[in-house]
């Protein structure tokens, strides 16, 4: 590597190891900003689908219609709750996980773990609300799950999911992906133009040799100065 560089002209080098910096430093700092954006809108989607989450599961007609296991009044309630907040689905299960509203119908009445991959034990077992990003029946979405208690508030008897989909969050990296590639074109371009103007200054100033030609005449001037064998005495004008 180091051979081929010697063999390349300064402002060709220049060139070459400014842009390369250039493209390392943009790429890591884009990367690094596109992963903490990602993880970011994930956040977000998460603690806004839980908190319309924890918000139905207070409704009182939510409470009541999931302690009488009345499906017919559940679904049209999660459709338009899901319409108003703008998620993917609501979806409500009792206290065993069974769904109660889906906006597929088919799945009434099924296990919720089959549709998302986990049992919902946090929320049925312990009450607690949680945020889970899966794939299921209805898309790659961020989902937040609450528990739906009792009158007394100390019983369990059902769950709210509520899914928001992440195609959004793909649109808004790739979005911020064209940016960076445009920061880093620009940062390499500009490279680029600094490196050729600082080897066109540097050159001048050392008479338009290469760095090997100074190096040369310097072993040169060496070996001159070794050969000769009477004194070598400077004297400036005055004789000093």
């Amino acid at each position: 590597m180091v051979l081929s560089l010697r063999a390349l002209k300064l402002k060709t080098r220049m060139v070459l190891i400014l842009g390369l910096m250039a493209l390392l430093q943009t790429g890591f700092i884009g990367l690094f900003a596109l992963h903490y954006l990602n993880q970011s809108l994930d956040e977000q989607i998460g603690k806004r689908a839980l908190h319309i989450a924890q918000t139905i599961a207070t409704m009182p007609e939510i409470k009541q219609a999931v302690a009488a296991r009345d499906s017919d009044r559940l679904n049209p309630l999660a459709k338009n709750l899901a319409e108003r907040n703008q998620a993917r689905f609501v979806v409500i299960g009792d206290y065993m996980g069974i769904r109660l509203a889906h906006p597929l119908a088919e799945r009434l009445g099924k296990p919720m773990f089959d549709d998302d991959g986990d049992y919902n034990d946090p929320v049925l077992l312990h009450g607690k609300p949680y945020v889970a990003k899966a794939v299921g029946s209805l898309g790659a979405t961020m989902r937040g799950k609450a528990p739906v208690f009792d009158e007394s508030g100390e019983e369990v008897i059902g769950i709210i999911s509520v899914g928001i989909l992440l195609d959004r969050v793909e649109e808004i990296i790739n979005e911020y992906r064209s940016t960076l590639y445009l920061v880093i074109g620009a940062s390499f371009t500009l490279s680029v133009l600094t490196a050729l103007w600082f080897a066109g200054h540097f050159k001048k100033a050392i008479f338009g040799l290469e760095p090997e030609q100074i190096g040369q005449l310097f072993q040169e001037r060496n070996a001159t100065l070794e050969t000769v064998r009477e004194g070598i005495i400077s004297i400036n004008r005055e004789g000093i």
